[in-house]
């Protein structure tokens, strides 16, 4: 797991019965989570995510690092709001070698475990047995039997020889969304165009990222290819500047020449395919302006010899883009969820989108944004 989960399954992760090997660190958890054997970190690295920071620090830069490599264009050195929530990450050492220590300080504290079950599901985990103590395990899907993580409220406690960063940053950036009620999270790319924002929702390989980067080429701000952040109060569209994942396939020549000069990461992903990781800040210039208005949604549905758009009612078809993050409905009622979805969709003109070739798919929603 790399990134955040748009449609999280509500099952519990699964629990099996098993006592695990004698003797393992995960046998002797404290009774007392709170005590605290290393030191607190000195400094914290900080991230805006819509309306909220995000702080990160402590012994272990693995989970820093890792942050940073995903979300550098969202850091910043001066908070300018001291009005908006923080959730804070400390990784700290503890008295064996190959364990670490994680604690989480929240604005609403959440027991890690139920919420990692509601807005993640089983992906790569499942809940392996539950101590005494009222800790509770997760072990990774090829070791079911030998705990990676061990939960309690806030508290975690980690086998530093797995592969655990990505879990926990997961946990840590979701605990903050969760507390941005009047926030919604969407799987979308997100722009500015001509002075209003607009949404690009499709499936996986739809060519959001795509789309977004020849929108970007032609002067708009990107502010995600990612996340969809957008402010229910006033429908203004919040950045969350993820790094581009960019495949195999067409992309501007401004990005071809950016990417062929630099330096960066290529990862292969499990089904043998490639991308590359980007800093949007690395190919445009990262635009600072104040909160955008969404005006358009564009849901992406297959290609053609030449783009088409209709203006279209949401229907089923479209319900599963639009359920925004777990993180954000954790907590909160049916009701209030759909009058926050009906009231943004209200304020907002949505489109059906057949992609063409990239270039005249992105002047066709230009034109659009500019009648908007």
């Amino acid at each position: 797991m790399d990134g955040l989960n748009p449609n999280p399954s509500p099952r519990a992760v699964i629990a099996e019965n098993n006592a695990g090997i004698a003797g393992q660190w995960w046998q002797q958890l404290p009774a007392d989570p709170s005590h605290r054997e290393g030191d607190r970190a000195s400094s914290y690295d900080a991230y805006r995510f819509g309306d909220g920071i995000f702080e990160v620090g402590g012994s272990e830069r693995v989970l820093p690092d890792y942050i940073r490599y995903l979300y550098a264009d969202c850091r910043f050195t001066q908070r300018d709001d001291e009005r908006l929530p923080v959730v804070r990450c400390t990784v700290s050492p503890t008295e064996r070698e190959q364990v670490v220590r994680v604690e989480f300080e929240d604005p609403e504290p959440l027991d890690s475990m139920d919420f990692l079950a509601a807005v993640y599901g089983g992906r790569g985990y499942r809940e392996c047995f539950s101590m005494a103590s009222g800790w509770r395990c997760l072990a990774q899907h090829d070791e079911p039997a030998v705990p990676a993580v061990a939960l309690r409220g806030s508290i975690a406690l980690i086998d530093r020889r797995k592969r655990w960063h990505p879990l926990i940053a997961h946990l840590g950036i979701n605990r903050l969304l969760h507390c941005q009620r009047e926030m919604l999270f969407f799987h979308a790319a997100s722009l500015t165009i001509r002075g209003a924002g607009a949404l690009l929702f499709g499936d996986k390989c739809a060519g959001k990222t795509t789309t977004a980067l020849f929108l970007a080429a032609r002067g708009h701000g990107l502010l995600s290819d990612e996340v969809g952040a957008v402010h229910s109060g006033d429908n203004a569209l919040a950045p969350f500047r993820r790094a581009l994942s960019i495949r195999p396939g067409p992309i501007p020549d401004i990005v071809r020449g950016r990417l062929q000069s630099g330096d960066f990461s290529r990862e292969i992903l499990a089904d043998g395919t490639s991308r590359i990781r980007a800093r949007i800040g690395s190919l445009f210039h990262l635009n600072s302006a104040a909160a955008t208005p969404l005006k358009c949604m564009f849901f992406l549905s297959g290609f053609a010899a030449m783009p088409r758009v209709r203006r279209i009612t949401p229907g089923t078809e479209h319900l599963a883009h639009l359920q925004p993050f777990g993180s954000s409905m954790y907590g909160v009622s049916k009701r209030d969820a759909v009058f926050q979805l009906a009231n943004m969709l209200a304020r907002t003109q949505v489109y059906a989108l057949t992609l063409g070739p990239p270039d005249a798919t992105a002047a066709l929603i230009e034109g659009i944004m500019e009648k908007t």
